[in-house]
């Protein structure tokens, strides 16, 4: 279990933005940090597998 937390405000809601500041986020996290990531169940996540 790594125990990160990243709490990130972004005023879009649609996923293109949302990924990308996901992304921006944990890129310079370790590898092992990012194995495990939990989301919600919006639709702003449908596009989860291009992370």
């Amino acid at each position: 279990m790594s125990r990160i937390t990243l709490i990130l405000i972004i005023p879009s809601k649609r996923a293109k933005p949302v990924m990308g500041e996901i992304m921006k986020a944990i890129k310079d996290q370790p590898y092992v940090a990012c194995k495990s990531i939990t989301f919600d169940r919006g639709t702003e996540i449908v596009s989860w597998p291009h992370l």
